[in-house]
């Protein structure tokens, strides 16, 4: 995985951070990474390497995540602000939007889709 530098103020955050959960894309060409310290999923492109794309708030401390079947949503955990949030993501780019809810739940750490 590619270290992001502090001269790409994008990607530069002033928080010590870690990554948590990492997700594919279902046709392989964005990958997923929630970043602890910043409150963020970062989004990069797969092409011939990663190339840092964008990156999505969420609440505090963002565990897991999970993408939908359909590519249309994202869940993500965040357990020191006990909430699942719910973004809208753009299955043609891969973006994915600001929080459109927000669910109370006590230590979420881990989901998936059934």
């Amino acid at each position: 995985m590619e270290k992001l530098s502090k001269r790409w103020n994008f990607f530069y955050f002033a928080a010590d951070c870690t990554a948590c959960d990492l997700h594919l894309s279902r046709d392989g060409s964005y990958l997923y990474c929630s970043n602890r310290g910043h409150d963020s999923v970062a989004v990069f492109r797969v092409e011939h390497s990663l190339r840092r794309f964008e990156y999505c708030i969420t609440d505090k401390e963002p565990r897991s995540f999970a993408l939908s079947p359909d590519g249309l949503w994202m869940l993500v955990a965040n357990a020191s602000s006990d909430t699942i949030t719910i973004h809208r993501r753009n299955r043609i780019n891969g973006s994915v939007g600001e929080k459109t809810h927000r669910v109370p739940i006590k230590n979420p750490v881990c989901l998936t889709w059934m």
